[in-house]
């Protein structure tokens, strides 16, 4: 196999080859429903040719599986595992900004804050602008 098929690109190719296998599928169906080659398709599926995130989605769908399980199930395989310590999204910016104060801020930040009452067209600008 070439070098520079990733080890995730491999482990891909694995799983889409297991799953399409277990829906007893064959690499003619397969390629008409992904469009692709049967050659092409090979390639992919034997980890001759790099797995790209639209092929597996692709050939995912195709075969009728959840990508994101294709993609979680190869990680685990090729031994990575997703960072566990993401930290929560906020709802919104302003769930973010919620509780903090301009002197929270970092100066680039704070500056960027704008006024709704300065820059709401219907309002109108109802404090002068400073030069």
């Amino acid at each position: 196999m070439p070098e520079n098929i990733s080890d995730l690109s491999r482990a891909v190719s694995d799983v889409l080859t297991g799953e399409y296998a277990k829906k007893r599928l064959t690499q003619d169906e397969l390629a008409t429903r992904t469009e692709m080659s049967v050659w092409t398709l090979q390639k992919k599926l034997r980890g001759r040719s790099p797995v790209s995130a639209t092929d597996l989605v692709v050939i995912a769908q195709a075969i009728g599986v959840d990508p994101a399980e294709v993609l979680t199930e190869a990680m685990a395989d090729a031994g990575l595992t997703p960072n566990a310590e993401v930290s929560e999204v906020p709802a919104s910016l302003d769930a973010h900004r919620k509780n903090r104060t301009p002197a929270d801020m970092p100066e680039a930040e704070w500056e960027g804050l704008s006024s709704a009452a300065n820059t709401d067209p219907e309002i109108g600008l109802d404090e002068p602008e400073q030069p």
